[in-house]
């Protein structure tokens, strides 16, 4: 397995930085706030957990920081959260405008994919790590992350021998067609290309908005073209996800690192 993930994430690098105008662990939001809705605050934190520390970038530090991680940033906001003896880490980066959501998500996935967890909410992206899994399970849910992200197969909590090649979320126009042969709408989607045991596989996550297009969304990919490769088609509510690969074993290998 993996060794337990560290506070040395990519945006880290410029915590040296950071540390030189720090802000008050119990800081407001305020109008101005580029997170504002976004970040955690001591208000939306249950009992025994608590923001320990709080550092907002100055114009300066983002600018090094967009330097550093190879796209715009508006503004960072760095989080270390407590509870009953263990830490994590949030740092939260706004970029201006959704086609740097999916480029900067993708490019965060490829530097700090494999040790910690990245997120994105509106125009943040979101970076998380923990001590424990159940320190980051509750900190997911606090974040209100959409369901596509909250059960996604998570890379720093799996297997060191497998390789993931690109996590990134998908353009509407890229799913474009499973809407029409379906006929239902979807809200998002996500993909995972990764090679296990030298073997190439592909996971796609669906956001189909209800149960009911969940079910009939996963009955069309079901009926796929290519016999060749194997297909495991798996839901929960309205979300769909599914393996594509050469090894029908493999498939339900991965799927069972989903957190349902």
């Amino acid at each position: 397995m993996k060794k337990k993930p560290s506070f040395i994430l990519i945006v880290c690098l410029l915590a040296a930085a950071l540390h030189s105008a720090p802000a008050r662990a119990e800081e407001k939001e305020g109008a101005g706030d580029a997170f504002s809705g976004v970040r955690l605050t001591a208000e939306s934190l249950p009992e025994g957990m608590e923001i320990t520390e709080g550092i907002r970038a100055t114009d300066r530090q983002v600018l090094n920081a967009r330097r550093k991680i190879g796209f715009p940033l508006t503004a960072v906001f760095n989080q270390t959260i407590s509870y009953r003896g263990h830490q994590a880490r949030v740092n939260y980066m706004a970029v201006p405008t959704d086609v740097w959501v999916e480029f900067g998500y993708s490019k965060l996935m490829g530097y700090d994919g494999h040790r910690s967890m990245v997120m994105a909410k509106g125009r943040t992206l979101i970076q998380l790590v923990a001590t424990t899994k159940e320190l980051e399970d509750r900190l997911i849910l606090l974040l209100e992350v959409d369901q596509l992200q909250t059960h996604k197969i998570r890379f720093h909590r799996t297997p060191s021998k497998w390789l993931l090649l690109r996590e990134r979320l998908l353009a509407e126009e890229e799913y474009a067609e499973l809407e029409l042969k379906a006929g239902r709408r979807i809200r998002g989607a996500l993909e995972q290309k990764m090679i296990i045991n030298r073997t190439a596989i592909k996971v796609t996550y669906l956001d189909c908005r209800t149960e009911q297009s969940a079910d009939r969304v996963g009955r069309v990919l079901a009926k796929k073209d290519n016999p060749v490769v194997k297909r495991l088609v798996r839901s929960y509510g309205p979300i769909v996800v599914y393996a594509d690969s050469s090894n029908s074993k493999l498939n339900e290998r991965v799927l069972e690192r989903l957190n349902w």
